[in-house]
């Protein structure tokens, strides 16, 4: 602000108003510039030049730094569309190979159709496309093939239909096709068969030509028992989609459930021609093998090339852990095991046979089909209980109205011993092999040869080299004929029961021996006949049939027990194990086991279901029952032996036995001893009867006729042990009855524990009595080996508290008291002893104990005591 001074060239100050400026040029300078032409001074023009030069370089730089950046803002877009494009390519890529894949049906083929779609959603998460496809390949593995059929397989398909729920709210759209299909294939997975025709139905309106839709839909028909729906929708779907290869093999199993069996494996040939390894193709075609009955020749093929095709995705071993360990096999491998065993049970080998069917169970896939299969190998061991449990698994699938299903039942039914019924069910089954293969054996049972030989011959037309088909047609031929056994036909079976596992060989050989009336070859052909085959149950009853005549009671309990504990289904074995434990006195076995086979377990009881009951079943249980004292099911099972028209000595048995326990003994013993020819166990049931009617004459007459006949008859001589306790001075023949109770019994011991615990406890009573040979310690051994025979018997807990209440052993006595009330509440005398042994440390305790006593038995041995001990009390 402060002026500059005046240069010495100033003319004079400024003109008013005008503030002083500094000078910053000259007049001549000041002219030279307003000039145009006249160049610069030296100086300035340098300094004019190079603030040009610097907003040169500015402009440049900032073109440079301009231009830079669009291209790097061009390259970056350039990259990321490459990229994009290139992503897409891939997805696409992804996309064709698991539809290939998808297309192929194999278990590889699936596995890497899921790993592509799984990799799509990787990249975009919000791909419902590739949701949606990866639904629809997990569920046709897990459909097809049984692998992955689990909550993640379910959860995928919810995760698809929510991913298409979102998506139809921003854009109302029909559902895809693969979606609706796989909710379809998961509802089937989980037996939802009516959620799953509803969703058919909804996919089949918006799809109507989709292949996947065609292709659930003909899976439901199939579950919906609709066969021939199935197989419309199957070939509608390759109609619209022939490289598919899921729908051949579906209609090639069709063909094998209606006995197409050239057909199927025709099918499964094909696919093989241009696929050689697939393992859907390899196992149809040993399936379509079993059928004709060549299991054993296709045998190598199912353990080296599919095993190689059933490997799972690490390609480790199978069923194979980590250690060595077996685990459950999965997916194909598991239907490779179910054939492996249909096809050593074919080739006769039953051990591997076994153990290729336990490996199958174990690892058994939520697929009907699979389960029925597995239910038809069973039956073919014999291993009813095992078929059972197949049987129940499939049901909640497809339901029992399923053509398939309702053959398998009648089948069951057959194994069971329910040959009427099944008969009946299989005359109304559609026509195939299996259907007539299954009708001739149960016409075989019921002893119409001719119709059995006729179904028989129907399966044969298309099962020609099937052994055990074979064996049957043998056996109806030669019982049609009704001659001597022909020598080409046992020779032939001869020849067929030298291999391992050939018991239905031996089975027919003893049943054609048995129809010529030759009982010594019959029993030594069935007693061959164990093991695992379809009439291996049968053998076993007809067997013990022939001992229990040629008075082998043991030998016969012990063919039964074996053949109801490997497969304790067939009702005819558990009703002839019953009706022999009655023969043998074993009460309440026999009660269990006829109670069980005659369905009267329940209440109300239900009754036999198919099962055709001897009359003597009912005759039986009433002789177990009223011995045991349950007059009520006694008087039950008498009324239905008279509706089942029963007759004869053992029924009168039944009536005089029951007559006693209900206070007419007397009239009992008079009908008893009018009966011609008395076997031994009605000798010792009229002594019982006699016993109980106060005439220990006649008992001991009995008892006594019976030991003639048969000098080791444990019942006979337990009884008239129990007898000599009942008289007086008669402790030394009591001791000396029961002594040889036990040896006779040390000769049978197939009688059971019980019986050696009740000879026991009546030792035990024996040396308690007065007389030369009292020996209370013989008698406290013999009592605690009773209890210790029969800890489920309360009489042995009641008599070793009277011993120890005897021996003022208190505390233990009324612990044995107690058990035995534990074990039987009713049991009078019990409470008495109870009572005795806590009347001075518990009289409370005591007073209920002699009022429960005098409740059951008002004017029982101890009423007075326990009157007298009552009034102490007050």
């Amino acid at each position: 602000g402060v002026p500059a001074p005046a240069d010495e060239d100033d003319t004079g100050p400024l003109p008013a108003g005008r503030a002083a400026q500094p000078r910053l040029i000259d007049s001549t300078l000041a002219s030279t510039v307003l000039r145009a032409d006249t160049p610069l001074p030296a100086a300035g023009r340098v300094q004019d030049e190079g603030e040009a030069a610097w907003h040169r370089t500015r402009r440049t730089t900032m073109l440079l730094v301009w231009g830079t950046a669009l291209g790097v803002v061009l390259l970056v877009t350039g990259i990321t569309l490459g990229l994009a494009t290139l992503r897409r390519a891939e997805v696409e890529r992804r996309f064709n190979a698991a539809a290939a894949g998808v297309a192929l049906a194999s278990p590889q083929g699936y596995r890497a159709a899921v790993g592509d779609y799984r990799e799509i959603l990787r990249r975009e998460p919000d791909n419902t496309r590739a949701a949606s496809h990866l639904a629809l390949a997990v569920t046709l593995l897990a459909m097809t093939y049984g692998e992955g059929a689990d909550s993640a397989t379910q959860a995928q398909v919810q995760r698809a239909w929510f991913a298409e729920t979102m998506k139809l709210r921003r854009k109302p759209d029909a559902r895809s096709p693969e979606v609706l299909a796989a909710r379809t294939l998961a509802a089937l997975l989980q037996g939802e068969r009516t959620e799953a025709e509803r969703l058919v139905q909804q996919a089949s309106s918006a799809h109507p030509r989709s292949a996947s839709v065609l292709y659930a839909a003909g899976l439901t028909r199939w579950s919906l028992g609709d066969t021939e729906g199935a197989v419309s929708a199957l070939k509608a779907a390759l109609a619209d989609a022939p490289d598919l290869i899921g729908p051949r093999l579906a209609l090639a199993a069709l063909d094998l459930e209606r006995g197409a069996v050239a057909d199927a494996a025709a099918a499964s040939g094909d696919v093989l021609k241009q696929h050689p390894d697939h393992g859907g193709a390899l196992l149809g075609r040993a399936l379509a093998a079993i059928d004709e009955g060549r299991g054993a020749e296709v045998l190598d093929d199912v353990k080296a090339r599919l095993a190689q095709a059933a490997l799972p995705p690490d390609g480790a071993a199978a069923v194979a852990g980590p250690g060595g360990e077996r685990l459950a096999p999965v997916g194909l491998e598991a239907w490779r095991q179910l054939v492996l065993g249909q096809c050593q049970l074919q080739r006769g080998a039953a051990a591997e046979a076994q153990a290729a069917l336990e490996a199958a169970t174990s690892g058994s896939p939520s697929d009907a089909r699979f389960l029925l299969r597995l239910v038809r190998a069973r039956l073919a061991q014999g291993r009813i209980t095992e078929a059972r449990a197949a049987f129940a698994a499939v049901t909640p699938l497809v339901g029992v109205a399923h053509p398939a299903v309702a053959l398998s039942h009648a089948q069951l039914g057959r194994a069971q011993g329910f040959d009427a019924e099944a008969e009946r069910q299989l005359e109304a089954a559609p026509r195939s092999p299996e259907r007539d293969f299954a009708l001739g054996r149960a016409r075989l049972a019921l002893g119409k040869p001719g119709p059995a030989l006729e179904a028989l011959k129907a399966a044969q037309a298309t099962r020609a080299a099937d052994p055990q088909l074979k064996v049957y047609v043998l056996v109806a031929q030669q019982l049609v004929a009704g001659s001597r056994p022909d020598a080409t036909a046992v020779g032939e079976l001869k020849r067929l029961a030298t291999g391992a596992g050939a018991g239905l060989a031996h089975w027919a050989l003893g049943r054609i021996f048995l129809a010529a009336g030759d009982a010594s070859q019959a029993r030594a052909w069935l007693a061959a006949a164990g093991g695992d085959h379809y009439e291996s149950a049968r053998a076993a009853v007809t067997l013990a049939a022939i001992l229990r005549d040629k008075r082998e009671p043991g030998a016969a309990q012990d063919v039964l027990e074996k053949t109801l504990e490997r497969g304790g289904e067939y009702v005819p074995g558990r009703a002839a194990l019953g009706r022999l434990y009655e023969l043998l006195f074993r009460n309440l076995e026999a009660r269990v086991a006829l109670t069980r086979a005659l369905g009267l377990e329940g209440a109300p009881p239900r009754g036999p279901r198919g099962y055709r009951p001897d009359p003597d079943d009912y005759v039986a249980l009433a002789l177990a029952n009223a011995r045991l004292g349950f007059l009520a099911d006694a008087e039950g099972a008498l009324q239905r032996a008279n509706d089942a028209k029963a007759a004869g000595p053992r029924l009168l048995r039944a009536q005089a036995l029951l007559e006693a326990l209900r206070g007419e003994a007397a009239t009992a013993q008079k009908a008893l001893a009018k009966v011609k020819d008395p076997d031994v166990p009605l000798r010792v049931d009229l002594g019982a009867v006699s016993r109980v009617a106060g005439d220990a004459k006649v008992a001991e007459a009995a008892y006594t006729a019976a030991l003639r006949e048969d000098p080791e008859h444990v019942e006979a001589l337990l009884g008239l042990g129990q007898l000599h306790l009942l008289m007086r001075d008669r402790s030394t023949q009591a001791i000396a009855t029961f002594t040889r109770a036990l040896a006779a019994y040390e000769k049978r011991p197939y009688l059971g524990k019980a019986k050696h615990a009740a000879i026991q406890v009546g030792l035990g009573r024996a040396y308690l009595l007065a007389g030369p040979q009292r020996n209370p310690e013989r008698a406290r051994a013999a009592l605690e080996g009773a209890v210790a025979d029969a800890p489920g018997d309360p009489d042995a807990h009641l008599h070793l508290g009277r011993y120890r209440l005897g021996e003022g052993d208190l505390e233990r006595a009324a612990a044995s008291a107690a058990r035995a009330l534990a074990l039987d509440p009713g049991l009078a005398d019990a409470h008495f002893v109870l009572a005795e042994a806590v009347v001075k440390s518990d009289p409370r305790r005591a007073r209920a104990a002699y009022t429960e006593y005098l409740r059951l038995a008002r004017d029982g041995p101890h009423a007075a005591a326990a009157r007298q001990a009552l009034e102490r009390l007050k």
